[in-house]
């Protein structure tokens, strides 16, 4: 970077001779115009060489420092925003170190880039002038090495913007650049700046890259804009949602004072439009439009530079079909569309037009919306996006509507039983006897709210009763929702029915009492009649019924007066229903459930086989199990088995083979189960047999 000889300084210092290594300037630059900021690069070994002072000089200057302080140095830092020095554009800044025995040392001196800036007059042949700017600069070094940026950028600033923007580039080998005005006598601010990178050690002995940008003092130049407009760009022809026309359009040249737009062809002016670029056409079905454009420097733009691509909008035509429940939309391609038609995306409403979503997409001009509703109003336009999805345009919109009358076709679920606990069983009654359709659909759902289908039959000819089995349903331990509907003869979803559920039975053992409890079945056109109460005992084989029929939904069965027939207790409940108007009378049939009783027993400890009484060993036992688990057993005092049984009724006589067995003290063992527990209760104990 180039260095600049020093001056003597307020500090005394000089230029050569350093107490110590100061820190190397990096870059210069104007900051919001009202400051500086200065880069650099700090010592290797800053922290060893005790520096506590920066002090900033621009032009000479002191106008700024860093200060050790309680939490910071001044080499923690390496960049600063600093004040301006004089009312010059041009700066020449360094820092000065200080150590803490006031040692001195100071870097480098950089300096903003030297801008020149002059004009350039062109004369026009209808006797006005334009005037360009020619700007020059020095490069920081005669050659710039690859810790130079590739090139030069122009920024710039007219006199009705507020900030700084880089307008252009040059490579950092060219020092000048001509600027054509692109407006008409304005007052515009020129900076150049440049790139530049610097590396600075770390700890752990790598570097780690810096940037900054060195940029030049502002000048300004007074220009006048002399280039005729290039051709404007109509970017999209759109309808709004009131189906008037709207047109979109730009300029490739800034600052357009106005734009003329034209219909049909012959061109037939229509509007001129001002300091927008945006018209919308009240009237605009079926016109094609064309676009000239005039700047702020007048006269407008000739004739010849009128679009000659015209665009228009989009005109969609929608054909219903409720059989099929779909609606085929087609519409004109739209026509020169810049970078090309990329695809057409159709938007959805249900609402009117408050919302819409999209429907799909097409390369075409032709879409079919499928699996739409009956009698549904619906509104659709397409949208065409080219292909670097960055302009759309919108067709007009379309109303419709799918009209059906679906009254004739209907289902209706008579009944949904447990069937011999095995499956449900769902019996449906149609309007198939008179009116055919192609299939019936059997829905099921947890919630009563979302159904999922489970099974579909074909029609079958001139019959309106139709039967489901689900065998996947767990129907002793959940309530599941029934639904059907029917697919009419025009392939759409019709005639659902009410929805039914099956009655899931529960229960549990107390002393001596067995409590059941169900849900009410659901649901049925005339209602639930009663409930009756099916039983069987442990060891039958056949259900009884046990209750003359109840509307409640639940029931306590005694079963004190059965306490030698088992333990077990299973039960069914069946709903019958009221007289529906279909003329129908049905039942529902819950699940099976199977209550325990609890097993108790009593054991005497001697009997006499030879006696009047008391003459056989055994238990005196409740709700014991006869399926087998039961068990009960007999030993010598020398283990030898002398009698074992699984009927709980079951006792010992004395006897071993017919013969009876000495006087003395046996041995019993008891085994048996409580419900619910996986492990046998065990009970040991002696008995004496007298004589």
């Amino acid at each position: 970077m180039r260095t600049f000889i020093c001056t003597v300084l307020l500090l005394c210092l000089t230029c050569v001779g350093f107490a110590f290594e100061p820190p190397a300037m990096q870059c210069i630059a104007i900051h919001d115009n009202t400051h500086l900021k200065v880069f650099w690069k700090n010592p290797a070994n800053a922290a060893n060489l005790q520096i506590t002072t920066y002090y900033f000089y621009c032009n000479n200057i002191l106008v700024d420092s860093i200060i050790t302080t309680a939490t910071y140095h001044p080499y923690d830092f390496g960049d600063k925003v600093i004040g301006m020095a004089g009312s010059t554009s041009t700066f020449a800044c360094f820092i000065v170190a200080k150590n803490t025995s006031g040692e001195l040392a100071n870097s480098d001196t950089i300096q903003t880039l030297e801008l020149q800036i002059s004009t350039r007059t062109v004369n026009l042949q209808n006797g006005d002038i334009g005037v360009d700017a020619e700007l020059s600069w020095a490069s920081p070094m005669a050659v710039l090495d690859a810790n130079w940026g590739n090139q030069f950028y122009i920024f710039k600033r007219r006199a009705f913007e507020n900030t700084f923007t880089i307008s252009d580039s040059v490579p950092n080998t060219v020092t000048t650049y001509l600027d054509l005005a692109d407006v008409c006598e304005t007052t515009i601010d020129y900076a150049i700046g440049i790139d530049h990178k610097y590396y600075i050690p770390l700890i752990n002995g790598s570097q780690s890259q810096r940037n900054c940008q060195f940029m030049s003092s502002t000048k300004q130049a007074t220009v006048i804009d002399h280039t005729e407009p290039r051709m404007p760009i109509l970017d999209s022809v759109s309808f709004l949602e009131n189906n008037q026309i709207q047109l979109g359009f730009h300029s490739p040249d800034p600052y357009m004072k106005g734009y003329i737009v034209y219909i049909n062809d012959p061109h037939e002016e229509l509007a001129t439009v001002y300091n927008q670029t945006f018209y919308i056409d009240p009237n605009g079905a079926g016109r094609d439009y064309f676009l000239s454009v005039f700047d702020s420097c007048f006269p407008r733009s000739n004739a010849s530079i009128i679009t000659n691509d015209p665009q228009s909008g989009m005109q969609l035509s929608v054909t219903p079909d409720a059989c099929l429940r779909k609606a085929k939309l087609t519409w004109t391609a739209y026509r020169n569309l810049a970078d090309g038609i990329g695809r057409y995306d159709i938007w959805l409403s249900t609402d009117n037009g408050n919302t819409y979503q999209l429907a799909g997409t097409s390369p075409t001009n032709s879409y079919t919306i499928e699996n739409l509703s009956l009698n549904q109003p619906y509104r659709v336009f397409v949208r065409v996006v080219n292909q670097t999805n960055t302009i759309t345009a919108s067709s007009d919109r379309s109303n419709f509507n799918l009209m059906a009358d679906e009254s004739v076709d209907f289902s209706y679920i008579r009944s949904v039983t447990v069937a011999n606990n095995h499956h449900i069983e769902v019996r449906v009654h149609t309007s198939g006897d008179t009116l055919e359709f192609q299939k019936i659909t059997l829905q099921r759902s947890d919630d009563g709210i979302t159904f999922t289908p489970i099974e579909t039959k074909n029609y079958q000819s001139s019959t309106s009763a139709y039967q489901f089995e689900d065998a996947t349903a767990d129907f002793n331990k959940n309530i599941y929702y029934y639904q059907t509907y029917i697919t009419n003869s025009c392939g759409l979803e019709a005639g659902h029915s009410n929805i039914a559920h099956n009655i899931l039975l529960t229960g549990k053992a107390s002393h001596l009492e067995n409590l059941i409890n169900w849900n009410s079945y659901g649901i049925w056109d005339g209602g639930v009649f009663q409930y009756k109460i099916n039983r069987r005992i442990e060891g039958e084989s056949t259900f009884s019924e046990i209750d003359g029929g109840s509307t409640n939904t639940n029931f306590f069965d005694d079963v004190s007066t059965l306490y030698e027939l088992g333990s077990k207790f299973t039960y069914y409940v069946v709903a019958e229903e009221n007289p529906n108007d279909y003329g129908f009378q049905d039942t529902s049939a819950s699940n099976h459930i199977t209550v325990e009783q609890r097993p108790e027993y009593y054991i005497p400890n001697a009997f006499t086989p030879l006696g009047t009484v008391n003459t056989v060993f055994k238990p005196i036992n409740s709700f014991m199990p006869t399926d087998g688990t039961y068990q009960f057993s007999i030993f010598s005092r020398q283990g030898q088995m002398v009698f074992r049984t699984t009927d709980p009724n079951a006792g010992w006589d004395g006897r071993l083979n017919g013969k009876i067995c000495p006087a003395g003290v046996y041995v019993y063992k008891i085994s048996y189960f409580i419900p619910g527990e996986s492990s046998p209760i065990i009970k040991e104990g002696t008995v004496t047999l007298l004589y």
